[in-house]
């Protein structure tokens, strides 16, 4: 039976005399463990493994979600509704191009940028002026709409108001100042704001935060929108606040202030218009006059009243040439007056002003130009409302192409100008052709003929402008824009939906996610092996069993097994014996098989030589090796073998407890020549297996074990008995366990799942291959079933149920 436990020496090689190395094959009849990989399985015995972990930080995030929820003031939303109208146009009786008849692409497009001048910090800033919204509501304050005619000086301070009403008057003050007394109905002032409070309102006290002007403005534009119904030109604007009063109060005074503002900017353009048309006006006067005075002239001192009619045909073709030369020129002028106008312009009203001129407006390449001008400035303003800064690569790159597209346009005017030089001096050819076509007519009818031309050339330019301006007067004169006011906003009366459902599940799965990512980082840390794969590759020594956890049953056989973690001391459960003997009482448990499985493993190793004297031992203490050891040694006697298993632990033994034997006399005994070996070596009620006791307990027990005498009883004790057991100590923890490793054919190292560090283990192969002793594999002991909760596999089901 002993030639059944071969080894080949004690170096640490393979079954073909290769040395132990990554790749380390397992005894036969032994399959090797399925290879792992992480996924979603181990992920999930992760969390099984830290749940405590993920629960603690899903509570508190669904805590703090709660919370915030629950104290959240309510919100409301104020709606008021415009509509992008062309009433001014209608008003005018279409003497005056509407917003909808500029170059400006599609309707659509007028919608939106409508909506961008709505959303600039010029019409916030106008609202908050012209309404006193620096004067702000307090969170958890009544915001009192009997408060009116605001009005908040540039130099107020950033302060807190507070207001009391009594029943005849009531009382206004700020910080660190005394309370200003007023009479409901006359205006007060206090700390720099003036205000009306036009009768007793329902509260007898309220605050209000004075703001600087530009916080009142951020303030308006975070929570002011403005929404375009799709298809049609109505425009929405909402205003989202704590108090419903207030959200209606901004939300009227937007759309009060838009419409405003839309007017005011309509009117300042047909203004510009009819300036410039009088001051053309008063040039084409003085050209009048002079031409009349000169026709005048020439008349009382030629004394001629008419042309002869041999001329008249000539004539009329002059005055033609002569009347479209002067409207010709006429239009350089202008032209040349309106690019100067754009040249001095800062906005772009200078160059609306210019494609907007008569005969500009139908040059195809001039509206092709201005329509890419607007397209690029529209595409700007969308991205600063977005929020994009001026230093954005977009903005500038926009810039860029709105500069380089102004000026192409004001060259496209200018080409345009030099075109008419050419018809000028075109005409001016085609004048002098017909000039010397009448050359041999009295000179006084042909100079009669040039001076009637010019008269009624400028006479007619004349009419033209003076119709033009009375257009631009009549435009100037009415006080509408292309905004008006569909429904002004209503006090709301139930608070938006929070969303509270959606923030609580929203909690919950950040508070999952963190739980998760926490447990993930947690178990990383924990370097201690886990799995039998570990031992191989921390080890680099194959796993030859997993001991599962031990039980003993007590007439619940079926139901206990299902329940594992169960402990009880009572009748009828199973209790955990950390030190008992399974292979004895519970020979059919899946604790006993895996004891048979590692003793099959040692038995049906490729090695060539006996396993004649094998140590057990671990790393640290508490990882299980001596009930290894009695558990392995029973199983081996209960192969028909003669076993020994000897308390070399002479620092805390235990086998005498677990055999319930005497510790004296015992190994040391035997080793100092006390007594003989035969007297000390205790049959147990296994048959085939002796124990040794440790004996009395050496104060120098690493010098006995190494000694000669105890390299004597170890080769009269093996040819005693087919194999020889050693209980020794932790190898960390003394050195007796390596001294004796250097005596014994083979080591076994038993590893505690869950609890052996990687890096002890590694020291504890350290030891052993310093010494040259021969590690023939480890034993994963999970007591705790660790293994299961990280993912390991074993699993015994062959033995038969109680």
């Amino acid at each position: 039976m002993a030639d059944l436990v071969p080894y080949e020496g004690r170096a640490a090689l393979g079954p073909q005399g290769e040395p132990w190395g990554p790749r380390v094959p397992y005894a036969e009849g032994y399959p090797e463990p399925p290879t792992e990989s992480v996924g979603l399985k181990e992920y999930l015995a992760i969390v099984r493994r830290q749940i405590w972990v993920v629960l603690a930080i899903v509570a508190a995030a669904v805590a703090i979600s709660l919370y915030v929820v629950l104290t959240a003031p309510p919100r409301y939303r104020a709606v008021s509704v415009v509509r992008l109208a062309d009433a001014r146009r209608a008003m005018t009786g279409s003497l005056e191009a509407g917003a909808y008849d500029q170059v400006l692409g599609r309707e659509t497009d007028v919608l939106l940028s409508q909506i961008q001048v709505l959303m600039s910090r010029q019409v916030a800033g106008d609202a908050v002026d012209q309404a006193g919204l620096r004067l702000m509501p307090v969170a958890d304050k009544p915001y009192v709409k009997e408060v009116t005619d605001v009005v908040v000086a540039a130099d107020a301070v950033r302060d807190t108001l507070t207001m009391t009403f009594g029943t005849a008057n009531f009382t206004a003050s700020v910080r660190g100042s005394e309370a200003v007394a007023g009479t409901y109905g006359q205006p007060v002032t206090v700390g720099g704001v003036q205000l009306t409070v036009s009768q007793k309102p329902s509260v007898g006290q309220t605050s209000f935060f004075v703001a600087s002007r530009d916080e009142a403005m951020g303030s308006l534009l975070e929570s002011f929108n403005a929404r375009p119904r799709p298809k049609t030109d109505i425009i929405d604007l909402e205003f989202v606040a704590n108090d419903p009063t207030f959200a209606q109060k901004v939300a009227n005074t937007m759309a009060l202030t838009f419409k405003l503002h839309n007017t005011a900017n309509a009117q300042q353009q047909s203004r510009r218009r009819r300036l410039f048309l009088e001051e053309q006006m008063k040039q084409t006067d003085a050209m009048l006059q002079t031409a009349m005075n000169n026709y005048s002239g020439f008349l009382s001192r030629r004394q001629v009243f008419s042309s002869r009619e041999k001329a008249t045909a000539q004539e009329q073709g002059i005055v033609n040439v002569e009347i479209r030369r002067a409207e010709l020129d006429a239009q350089r002028r202008t032209y040349r007056n309106l690019l100067e106008q754009a040249r001095r312009s800062s906005d772009a009203g200078g160059l609306r002003a210019l494609v907007s001129a008569p005969g500009i407006a139908a040059n195809p390449v001039i509206q092709q130009l201005y329509e890419q001008l607007t397209g690029y400035e529209r595409a700007r303003d969308s991205l600063v409302t977005a929020g994009a800064a001026r230093t954005n690569p977009d903005v500038i790159g926009l810039n860029s192409l709105i500069d380089a597209t102004s000026t192409n346009l004001l060259s496209a005017v200018r080409n345009q100008a030099t075109a008419l030089d050419a018809s000028i001096a075109a005409l001016d050819n085609l004048k002098s052709q017909s000039t010397a076509q009448i050359a041999a007519a009295p000179s006084t009818a042909t100079e009669e003929a040039q001076l009637a031309q010019q008269v009624a050339a400028v006479q007619k330019m004349a009419e033209n402008l003076q119709t033009e301006h009375q257009r631009a007067k009549m435009a100037e004169a009415v006080e509408a824009g292309q905004v008006e006011i569909v429904d002004l906003a209503d006090i709301p009366t139930f608070p938006i939906a929070a969303g509270r459902t959606r923030k609580v599940a929203l909690g919950l799965v950040i508070g999952l996610l963190l739980g998760v990512g926490a447990a993930v980082l947690i178990d990383g840390m924990n370097t201690s092996i886990k799995r039998r794969d570990d031992i191989q590759r921390v080890m680099q020594i194959p796993g030859l069993a997993v001991i599962p956890r031990l039980m003993e049953t007590t007439g619940q056989g079926r139901i206990a097994r299902a329940l594992p973690r169960l402990r009880s001391n009572g009748n009828g459960t199973r209790r955990s014996r950390a030190d008992g003997l399974v292979t004895i009482h519970d020979a059919r448990s899946s604790g006993a098989e895996a004891y048979r499985t590692l003793r099959t493993n040692l038995i049906f190793s490729q090695a060539v030589q006996a396993l004649r004297t094998l140590v057990v031992t671990s790393a640290s203490p508490g990882e299980g090796k001596t009930t290894t050891a009695a558990n392995l040694a029973v199983s081996f006697a209960q192969q028909g073998m003669r076993v020994l298993i000897v308390d070399c632990d002479l620092r805390r033994s235990r086998l005498h407890k677990v055999f319930s034997v005497p510790r004296e006399p015992g190994l040391t005994d035997v080793i100092i020549g006390q007594v003989e070996q035969d007297a000390v070596i205790r049959e147990t009620s296994v048959p085939g297996l002796s124990v040794l006791s440790s004996g009395q307990l050496p104060p120098n027990p690493s010098e006995l074990l190494g000694g000669q005498r105890m390299q004597k009883v170890l080769a009269s004790l093996s040819e005693a008995f087919d194999l020889i057991l050693l209980d020794t100590p932790p190898l960390l923890a003394a050195s007796d366990g390596a001294i004796l490793a250097t005596l014994a054919d083979g080591v076994v190292i038993v590893v505690k799942a869950g609890a052996t560090e990687q890096e002890a283990a590694q020291q504890a192969m350290q030891q052993l291959t310093a010494v040259g002793a021969r590690v023939v594999g480890a034993v994963l002991n999970d007591p705790e079933s660790k293994l299961e909760s990280y993912g390991g596999y074993y699993k015994y089901e062959y033995a038969a149920e109680s």
